[in-house]
């Protein structure tokens, strides 16, 4: 992402509102209404396709996406020059060609039209020989297929022959023909690899072509890999937001696979004709994360001009205050696609008009309200799928484990707006499991009576009843605080309520009911809720303010937490403890956060044994956050993420009780008055701080964060920022847990950030800076990042697409 790349440049000076007459982002001038904006882009977008085959658009323009990546190793820049290779452990074998899928009529003629289809007018797909060799190249193929197979942690593959006489191809066939069929009579494999297919009906109406791949995923290597979700989306959103969303189309045949990989990636028509994939196909285990690499470096480009936008593979999400903003956000994106990439737009699934109202991942976000709920066709599908369950089951106990499974998956996809979803689940997750466990997916689950009634709830109107949750969920006025424990020895439990100055307690034991099992998992989740019930009507006798209560328990038992959180798990008895107490506490509206308490031992020696440090226990270095504030002119007094041993203020938040602390986790508590702040959270926690500070307009948060621009938070944090942060020295002694031990793990460097939640004053900051800088702009903003490395003599300078990220939030101002 270079200063001299002309969409670089463009997408500054559109931002700030320097477009010229001639260009395209022109009539996104102040002042136009929504619909204007729509159409303007509905044109763009129209505009910016071609009829070129969609398939291998990724590797179009292989030169212009290394520049605007401008990082030669990472997996984008070196698939758009030579094409995706997939990670394999061995080379794929198989001793026998597999038989055909058995289709029906209407899933043979979809398959055999959408064959054709990729064929003839996506280019994805390409006849093959009989034979088990590759297909050679011949004139005209493309530049990415003619590049080597790179070296890499993957089996090596043979050259790829390039043949421009059909003598030189008749004859290579004949040869390879010969060797594969003297292979077979040896008793050998083929060397290539072949797979069923079938088709899967779409939203649209049409359908896709879908690979059978498990075999062929056994030989790829399992790995993780982070994806933009629902949870992003929620901590993306601010209050009175306009959204926009864009589909990139056939996104996977956009991905051109490199000819050497094409082998193992064949398939037989329901004609008998085969055929192998040039491009990334549905059903392999990679395609996912292969695509989410792919595009991740080009969303960053957009979060690197302070653009907010999140990316879930094919679906972009951009958000903004501006409609016209946004406007402009959204045009410099498509022509990032389609014009500096190659890709192309499936306009038809886009939402082009400014909105409040939008739905992104099946869920309809309100930014109004800060609400979000499902569509009323999903809460349909899930009546018609439980329904169809309950009737199957009517004649039989057991119904199809993959009908099942497909049911709970529509279910647990519904969970961030439906709260009760999980705990609805209950039995019928347990019956899956076992279903699972006795006949695979292709088997039977047997229904208990408990899980046909979990399934009626779903074909009910308490479903829509229920849809519906918070973005941002509200804080309780009234705080609580406690801990319990149990004991089996006696059947015994006590907890300890504190609310306010008063402290309130209580003991038992539990009924001969509750002592039908005798694990301490149940003992201290029952002890954790009569403790609970008990408590709470003597510290708040008015059970109509319930709903403004929340109740900061700790236990010491994970399990007991782990069930008391989410409801429902894999215990059954736990989950019918755990889902008993949820419908109490949704009944009265009641907030309850539980962490985990360790355990007071006796044993010095064994208790220094078990003591682990994360990262809630780090702590910056005294010396050089100290520093950092004198390069921002600013000094906190209040510290919320800390404790008594790491805090950097004498006033703190902690993240468990603390009576020097002034409250427990500082998330539920108002920071609108507080005064300046300081903020060194988990990583995990970033992007709810911003939220969070920007939906209370805090006057001044110093944020300690990671320089991670690939982050959803990057561009909230850019637009919060009062003058350019300061990086701090990439050494291990940076922090140290509470033994006094260096903990830096030296991935990635700190910045200090001087943050507002009140965007108009961070604006004019910002421009006031830019100002007062004059044409020296960017070394003075370069050396206040960098002026506390050499301070302390550890000279460096800052990252460019940092820099330039920076720099382009204050032209902006």
């Amino acid at each position: 992402m270079g200063d001299y790349h002309p969409f670089i440049l463009k997408a500054r000076s559109a931002l700030i509102g320097g477009m010229k007459a001639k260009d395209h982002l022109h009539g996104l001038a102040p002042g136009v209404s929504l619909q204007f904006i729509e159409g303007v882009l509905e044109n763009l977008a129209a505009s910016g396709n071609s009829d070129r085959p969609v398939a291998a658009r990724f590797q179009t323009h292989p030169e212009n996406v290394r520049r605007l990546i401008d990082d030669d190793f990472s997996l984008a820049s070196q698939a758009a020059t030579r094409g995706v290779v997939y990670q394999l452990t061995e080379r794929p074998h198989q001793l026998r060609r597999p038989r055909p899928l058995r289709l029906q009529q209407d899933q043979r003629v979809a398959a055999l039209a959408e064959i054709q289809r990729l064929l003839n007018t996506c280019h994805a797909i390409e006849r093959v020989p009989n034979h088990d060799g590759d297909k050679p190249l011949r004139p005209g193929c493309a530049a990415h297929e003619r590049q080597p197979f790179p070296v890499g942690p993957w089996p090596r593959e043979n050259p790829i022959p390039y043949l421009e006489l059909d003598s030189e191809v008749l004859l290579y066939n004949q040869r390879c023909d010969r060797a594969y069929h003297k292979r077979i009579r040896r008793g050998l494999g083929p060397r290539d690899f072949e797979s069923g297919v079938f088709c899967v009906p779409k939203s649209d109406g049409g359908f896709r072509l879908c690979t059978d791949y498990r075999a062929m995923n056994t030989f790829s290597k399992k790995s993780k890999f982070q994806m933009e979700g629902v949870q992003q989306v929620a901590e993306l959103i601010q209050q009175n937001d306009y959204g926009m969303l864009i589909d990139l189309k056939d996104c996977y045949l956009t991905l051109g696979l490199h000819p050497a990989h094409r082998k193992y990636c064949r398939f037989r028509s329901p004609d008998g004709t085969r055929y192998q994939w040039k491009v990334v196909s549905f059903g392999t285990s990679e395609a996912p994360k292969i695509c989410t690499k792919m595009m991740k470096p080009l969303i960053q480009i957009l979060k690197g001009l302070g653009i907010r936008c999140l990316i879930y593979i094919d679906d972009i999400l951009i958000l903004d205050q501006c409609p016209r903003r946004l406007g402009v956000a959204m045009a410099l994106a498509m022509e990032l696609f389609q014009s500096q990439v190659g890709l192309q737009l499936k306009i038809s699934k886009g939402q082009l008009l400014p909105s409040q109202v939008f739905q992104c991942l099946g869920i309809i976000w309100e930014t109004s309200t800060m609400t979000c709920r499902i569509p009323d066709k999903r809460i349909k599908a899930l009546r018609r799928t439980a329904s169809r369950l309950l009737r199957a089951s009517a004649h039989s106990p057991e119904v199809l484990t993959r009908d099942l499974g497909r049911f709970v998956g529509q279910v647990v996809s519904t969970m961030r707006a439906i709260r009760p979803a999980k705990r609805r689940l209950l039995h019928i997750q347990h019956a899956l499991g076992k279903g699972v466990r006795a006949g695979g997916w292709h088997g039977h689950s047997k229904l208990s009576a408990a899980a046909r009634n979990a399934l009626e709830w779903w074909t009910t109107t308490a479903v829509t009843a229920a849809n519906g949750n918070e973005i941002l969920p509200p804080i309780r006025p009234i705080q609580i605080r406690m801990r319990t424990d149990a004991a089996t020895n006696n059947a015994g439990y006590g907890g300890v309520m504190w609310y306010g100055d008063k402290v309130f307690r209580t003991q038992g034991y539990l009924t001969k009911q509750e002592q039908a099992s005798m694990f301490i998992n149940e003992f201290e989740f029952m002890g954790f809720t009569n403790c609970l019930w008990a408590l709470l009507p003597q510290a708040v006798p008015d059970r109509s303010l319930w709903s403004q209560v929340h109740v900061a328990v700790e236990l010491d038992n994970t399990t007991a937490i782990k069930y008391g959180t989410c409801a429902v798990s894999r215990s059954i008895k736990m989950s019918e403890k755990g889902a008993e107490y949820f419908d109490e506490k949704e009944r009265h509206q009641l907030s309850v956060s539980l962490t985990h308490l360790a355990g007071v031992l006796n044993v010095e020696a064994d208790a220094s044994s078990r003591q682990q440090s994360t990262h809630i226990d780090w702590q910056v270095n005294v010396h050089l956050i100290q520093q950092a504030w004198k390069f921002l002119h600013t000094k906190p007094v209040v510290d919320l993420f800390a404790s008594a041993a790491n805090c950097q203020t004498q006033r703190f938040y902690s993240y468990h009780h603390d009576h020097r602390s002034l409250g427990t986790d500082c998330l539920q508590h108002p920071w609108d008055k507080l005064g300046t702040l300081y903020a060194y959270p988990p990583p995990i926690l970033i992007g709810k701080t911003l939220q969070k500070a920007r939906h209370e307009r805090c006057n001044r948060l110093i944020l300690v964060a990671p320089l991670w621009m690939a982050q959803a938070w990057w561009p909230t944090l850019l637009a919060m920022l009062l003058q350019p942060p300061v990086i701090l020295p990439n050494v291990p002694w940076l922090t140290t847990d509470q033994m006094g031990q260096e903990t830096w793990p030296q991935k990635w460097p700190l910045l200090v950030c001087d943050l507002s939640g009140d965007l108009l004053w961070a604006k004019e900051s910002r421009s006031q800076y830019w100002k007062s800088a004059g044409g020296l702009s960017r070394t003075d903003i370069r050396s206040c990042m960098t002026g506390l490395l050499k301070s302390s003599g550890y000279g460096g300078s800052a990252p460019t697409a940092t820099l330039n990220s920076v720099l382009g939030i204050f032209n902006q101002a």
